[in-house]
This record gives structure tokens, sequence and C-alpha cells, in this order.
């Protein structure tokens, strides 16, 4: 297994350290945010990127706008998906 990835973002005017989680706790966080119809449950789905990838500092849902909510979500999901 490689090593997992920690940077630190600016999402906004906050920093944050996002965390690369490994790809099968990654999978799993996908498939506990897929309803039974194959769309994505978007509250299930941003409350494991605040939890698994936003690893500083420790946040929630209700700490945001929706615009911020989605704007820090889109980082986290992006960060955890790109190449080094």
């Amino acid at each position: 297994m490689s090593d997992l990835r920690q940077e630190k973002v600016t999402v906004g005017d906050k920093e944050y350290t996002f965390q690369e989680v490994p790809s099968r706790q990654f999978l799993k966080m996908n498939q506990r945010a897929t309803g039974r119809d194959g769309q994505p449950i978007l509250e299930t789905l941003y409350d494991e990127l605040l939890k698994h990838i936003v690893a500083d500092p420790k946040v929630k849902m209700d700490d945001y706008t929706t615009k911020e909510l989605i704007a820090l979500t889109t980082a986290a999901m992006k960060f955890q998906l790109e190449e080094e």
C-alpha cells in the first residue's frame, strides 16, 4: 500500500488539512452514500467527506452555509481523487 497523502488546502478564506483515505475505505464511504436507486445521498456523502477526509479542523455540516459546504466537500472529493 502506498503512503497516504496529507495536504493543507485553502477553501474560501479558511485553511484545512485534508487526508487521503485508502481506496477500500473510500469505496465503502461511497456505498454508504448511495441510495437503492443508485443516486447519491448527499447528506451522508458530505458527512463522510467531513469525517474522513477533512482532518483538521474537525467540522460538521451545520458549521457552514450551503454554498460553503458544497465548496468544502467538492474540494475534499477532488483531493481524494487526484493523483500526486
